[in-house]
This record gives structure tokens, sequence and C-alpha cells, in this order.
């Protein structure tokens, strides 16, 4: 991180308007001023925002240290979490009587998922401050949550670095303070699902329906943006058919994407579940076994942090929700992906104990474990990957299986099908059809006497790897490079919409529009938006080029098509990728190159004994674009 030196420097674990005194306090004082997070209200206050500008008090950022830094803390979570788990749960009465509830003693993984990502957060800041006091005379520490976690951890600031006495008095305060009323919310727990959660009370359910498929449908999902990769794609209308599946919300969608999913499927909405319930269910299990642990639990809860608290409503009110959702819908099995979230074990121990079979299909390879340094002993691992529990993880190739087995997670099998999207590009090849991608490239281009390349760019900026520095150049090369080769023709895919690039890097918005609008506007470059269809642009390709590590090029190789990662910058020379010959570009010269190496001095024997000895099993385990196939039967039960 670059800083400049600072006599006196207050860090803000988090600004909101309590901090308001102690900030005017320090300005006055002559303090420098940073801080970690703000109150979404101070944040859109016009005249919060000029103070903060006024004082020159600085966010300190995820881009203002490197990846490797970023990336400590989730290790140092995952390396402690037992041992601290151990230290304030394990073995308390509360856990004990959460297992008995669910007698499953897996209910502990909801408790450590929700430690493991407060410990990473904790971590993440401590880290920041021990860095940022390097150059710093004296830094004062103006925490909220900090100490709880420095003392239970056993962590050490800098010798420069200080918490006030009147921060932790506060805090203490605080904690006083709010704690009673979390305890409260847990005492009054049934009354709140009967007076809150239920509408209706019905002296008998109606027979449970039977569905052969639930599909987990997410606010920020495809939907039915796409021709090819919809909410619906595993649907083959012959064994998965509109008749047995049903698509399950579980958390807001937009009134249009609702409108669009009851008008094709029967749909389930998962958050009013509890909105009708039956005699019986009350009698069986908020009566007999919810008030019972409610009661118990708020005694054993005195002591506990409030985060526990809260996350002990939580699972009382998704064991209610699901527990009724088994009531109502009969299904074989429940797919989800990307769903990492805590309250998925207890939807899970529910399910296996009703029979259920639940499936995460991995959807993209783009993880952080691709991007390990091999010049640094950093294992990329990710606390959103931890404390998982499904029956089973349906993965792309060995490498897919990679970040997760890294961590401590619970899947029953590990179901290896090849990329799911290889498919549909290899379907379009096969059936030699001319997808509206070509014909609208094309007609831009003039003329068919040209090498095509799909160039996929990727999300950049906040949490994620690349930045400026890596995209700003992938983009200026691609523009070269068309410069220099005439013979050429770009099909290029953005990830993001322009109003969402604005959104994640204001800053420097102006830089990226430009070379986007420069990129699109070339004479050789058709540029499907934000909504083109990804398997269109692999299937019209002689040769695709993403940026680094999004996963479409595994995605375009499983269909043993080219394809190359564009490391612009020279960012990440010596790692995953490159034990694999010519895979990956390292600046201009080299990807100038290694194009023109794919497009015109290999032929298709070479390019078959390439896909056979690099790409399967690692990345893709077949490479023949069946993985939809594959995971089709294994959800019709057949042995793939």
């Amino acid at each position: 991180m670059t800083s400049k030196n600072n006599d006196k420097l207050v860090v803000f674990e988090s600004l909101g308007f309590s901090s308001i005194p102690a900030f005017y306090l320090y300005t006055k004082r002559n303090y420098s001023i940073k801080y970690f997070t703000i109150d979404p209200r101070l944040e859109r206050s016009m005249w919060f925002q000029k103070l903060l500008t006024k004082y020159h008090a600085n966010k300190i950022k995820w881009d203002d240290f490197d990846l490797d830094f970023n990336m400590k803390s989730h290790d140092q979570a995952l390396n402690n979490v037992e041992k601290v788990y151990c230290t304030i749960l394990k073995d308390s009465k509360l856990i004990h009587q959460m297992a008995s509830l669910f007698n499953s003693e897996k209910i502990q993984l909801v408790y450590k998922k929700d430690l493991v990502e407060n410990l990473e957060i904790f971590y993440h800041r401590y880290l920041c401050v021990n860095e940022i006091a390097e150059a710093t005379k004296s830094i004062t520490l103006i925490s909220s949550d900090f100490t709880h976690f420095l003392k239970i951890t056993g962590a050490e600031l800098k010798p420069n670095v200080r918490i006030p006495l009147s921060s932790r008095v506060f805090n203490s305060a605080k904690s006083i303070v709010i704690k009673p009323f979390y305890l409260a919310a847990l005492g009054f727990f049934p009354l709140w699902i009967l007076g809150w959660k239920t509408r209706r009370i019905v002296l008998k359910r109606n027979p449970s329906k039977k569905y052969k498929n639930g599909f987990r449908v997410y606010g920020n999902d495809w939907g039915f943006l796409f021709k090819y990769r919809r909410v619906d794609f595993l649907l083959d209308e012959k064994s998965l058919t509109k008749d047995n599946s049903i698509f399950c919300v579980e958390s807001k969608i937009s009134d249009s994407y609702r409108k669009d999913l009851n008008s094709k499927y029967d749909v389930a909405d998962v958050r009013a579940t509890l909105h009708e319930i039956d005699l019986g269910f009350i009698k069986d299990n908020l009566i007999k076994k919810i008030i019972p642990t409610t009661v118990l639990s708020f005694f054993f809860s005195v002591f506990k942090p409030v985060y526990t608290i809260k996350t002990t409503i939580g699972i009382l009110y998704y064991y209610m929700t699901w527990t009724m959702f088994t009531k109502k819908y009969n299904l074989n099995n429940y797919v989800v992906y990307t769903h990492f979230e805590k309250y998925h074990v207890v939807r899970n121990i529910i399910f296996s104990q009703n029979n259920i079979k639940t499936w995460y299909y991995v959807h993209s390879t783009h993880h952080f474990d691709v991007f390990e340094n091999p010049q640094k002993n950093d294992t990329m691992r990710h606390v959103i990957y931890s404390y998982m529990y499904y029956d089973n993880l349906v993965s792309w190739g060995r490498k897919s299986n990679d970040i997760f087995t890294r961590c401590i997670n619970y899947f029953a099998k590990f179901q290896t099908v090849g990329c799911l999207w290889s498919e549909h590009a290899r379907m379009i090849t096969d059936n030699g059809v001319i997808s509206d991608t070509s014909k609208y490239a094309f007609a831009k281009f003039k003329t068919k006497d040209l090498k095509i390349i799909g160039v996929f760019d990727t999300t950049f900026g906040d949490q994620v790897p690349l930045q400026k520095g890596d995209m700003v150049p992938f983009l200026e090369g691609i523009l070269r490079f068309l410069e220099r080769n005439p013979d050429v023709g770009v099909i290029f895919k953005q990830k993001k919409i322009f109003e969402e690039m604005e959104t994640l890097n204001p800053d420097n918005f102006d830089i990226y529009y430009k070379l986007y609008e420069n990129l699109q506007s070339h004479e050789r470059c058709y540029s499907t938006g934000r909504f083109g269809e990804t398997c269109e642009v692999i299937a019209a390709s002689d040769l695709v080029v993403s940026a680094c590590f999004t996963s479409t090029t595994p995605e375009a190789l499983g269909a043993r098509k080219k394809a190359i990662f564009f490391d612009a910058a020279d960012s990440f020379k010596g790692y995953y990728y490159d034990q694999f010959p010519k895979m990956v570009a390292h600046g201009f010269d080299d990807f100038e190159s290694i194009v023109k190496y794919w497009l015109y001095e290999i032929g298709d024997i070479e390019f078959e004994s390439y896909i056979n000895t690099y790409v399967i099993p690692e990345i893709d385990a077949y490479a023949d674009g069946k993985a939809i196939t594959r995971f089709r039967e294994l959800l019709n039960g057949e042995d793939t």
C-alpha cells in the first residue's frame, strides 16, 4: 500500500451517527482520518460527505492493498475458526439445544460459518491497521466489534496502535444495551411467527404437491434474459419437464421476473411458506418443539455474543420455514448454485431428513485459487467456500473441486460432469446453426474472409482479483491487435453494462468507457453487449480470448474450441494456468505471438492431442460438450 507518513492518524472501524462526536473531536485535534465502513445513511448524506471531503477522510479500500494481502484474512480466519469456536461455543448448552431440535450435530456448521465470516472481517481490519502502522507514527483505533475479536483470538496490534479506553467502554455499554433487544426477539419468537409471519391458520392442510425437482431462483440469476443459459436450462421436456419441476424463490426478485416465472412454471415463494399453517403444524412444531427450544435458548444465550443470538433466531426461523415447506411440497432433488449463505445448512438438514437430495453445481471456475502466487505461501482460500453442506457437488473437472476441498466442507459426493456451458456451444457447432451473433457480426464485417476471435472481459474493481491496471491494458491490447492484424475480426462480449461499471468503478469510469467505445466502434469488432449469448460467441470463434482467469476459456476448451487467457499487464506469470503450454499470454508481444500460433500453426489433429493431454481431466473431465446431459442423468438417478 502506498501511504504518506502521518504523525497522528485515527481509524474508525465503522463511521456511524454515534461516531460523529469522536469524528469532530479528532478533526479539531488535526488527526488524519481513515475508516473501514460507513453507515449508508451518512454515506448518502450530502452534509456528511462534505465533512469527509473537507477533512480528507479516506475509506480504506480493497484496492489499497494487493490481492495476496487481501486474501490473508481469509487464511487466518479459516486457520483459527475451529479454535475460537471451541472457546466460545463448543459444548455449550445452546449448541446442544439446537442440535437436539434438529437431531443433527451438523447445525453447528451454521454457527461456524457465521463465526468464520466475522473472523475474516476482523482479521482483514487487523492486518490493514498493522500495515498502515508501518508508515505512521501513531494510530488511534476507534473500534466497534474489533475489541471482542482481538480478545478471543489473542491477536496483537503494533505498539504504535492504541484503542482508547473510551472506545472500549462505549462498545461494552452498547452491547449491554443492544443484547436485551435480541434476547427479547429470541424469547418472543413463537409469538412473532404466529402474529406476524402467519396470515392464515387452517384446520387441516392440503396434501403435499409432488415434484421431481426443485430449482432455487435468485434475484440476480439469468432468469429468461438469454436464449441458452436460462434459469430452466436443465429442463429437457423429456424426463425433466415443467410438470415435474418447481422453481423456488428464496429471496427477493423483481416483479417482472416473478411475472415471467409464474407464466411459465409452478413457483413456490419460500418466504411466504409460513403465511398459511395448519393446527397440526402448530401443535407438532411450534408448541412441542419451538417453544421449549426458545425458552431454553433464551437462558443459554444470556452470556453469548449478539451475533450468536442473531444466528440462533435465524436458525429457528428457517427451521419453521423449511419444515413447513416439506409439508407442502414433496421433492426428490433440490438444485442450487453459488448458495454459500449460512442458513442453507438448515434447509439441507431438513431436506436430508425428508429424503430430498441437494445438488450444488459449479457455474464458474473463476475462483480465487487460480490466482495463487507460486512465489508466496498463500493458499487463496475464501471463507464463502467453507462450511457448506450438500449431498452432491457437481463440478467441471479436478481443478474446479480445489476451492472446496481446501476448506472444511461436507459434500457426500463429488460428481464431475464437465463444463456445463460447453454443451450449448458444442450443440450450436455440431448442428451447423448460424447464430444471430454470427449473422450480426459478419453483417458488420462485410466479409467472411476473417479469422474470428471471441473476446471476453471480466469483473474488475472492489473485492475481485483484477483491477484497473489489468483491464485497461487488456482492452488496449485487443484494440492494438486489431489495428496490426487486418485479417482478424473480433466478437466482443462485455461482462457488465455501463451503468454497473460506473457504480463499481466511479473514479475511473471515463477511461473504461472510452476504451469500450473505441473497441465497439472499430470496423472489425462486433459487440454483443452485456446480454449477448456467450455460447454463440464461442461457437462463432476460431479462438477465444478471456481476461484472467474468467471461465469462458475453460468453457470454450470444454467445447473443443481453441482458447487462451490474455494477461495484458503481465500480472500473473507462473500462476496455475501457466502449466499448460501457450494457454496464457503475458503482455502484448506474447499475446500476438500466441494468437497467431493458435490461428495459423496448429491444426485439428494437434489441437485434439492438446485437449486430451492438458484439458482432460484437469480442466474439463470429458471435454465433449455433454455435461448438462450428464447432470440431467444424475438428477434422473442414472449412473453416468
